[in-house]
């Protein structure tokens, strides 16, 4: 009970100190809807779109997905040692037509090749029919 009584005594001192308000004025609620209003009117900004590619630029480059390469281990074993894992001295995984060119990214289209033979990354010589 005692604080109810505090709190009676306190309540009109704290409204008159401006602490205690029940809401906004007449005057602000007519600035908030005059910038809601302008808000309103301004036009909407389109979402940036992507440049289109340059002519004669290569395709954007795909990430493979590591599991081509994991199915063809597993199905052809490293020449030099037999095993389906690790390292292959001697040997590299290629794709026999290049996904560059047109090639599909599956172990139908992979090959071991000698360390030797393989060919410079990127090298130009798309195989056309």
């Amino acid at each position: 009970m005692r604080s109810l009584a505090l709190l009676a005594v306190l309540l009109p001192s704290l409204a008159l100190a401006g602490t205690i308000t029940t809401g906004p004025t007449p005057e602000e609620q007519a600035r908030e809807a005059k910038a809601e209003a302008a808000k309103a009117k301004q036009p909407k900004k389109a979402p940036a779109k992507k440049p289109p590619p340059k002519k004669g630029a290569p395709p954007a480059p795909t990430a493979r997905p590591s599991s081509a390469k994991e199915n063809f281990r597993k199905a052809n074993p490293c020449p030099s040692t037999g095993r389906s894992s690790g390292s292959c001295p001697g040997y590299e995984v290629e794709h026999m037509n290049p996904p560059a060119c047109g090639g599909a990214d599956s172990p139908g289209n992979m090959q071991w090749v000698p360390a030797s033979a393989t060919r410079k990354k990127g090298a130009p010589g798309c195989k056309t029919r």
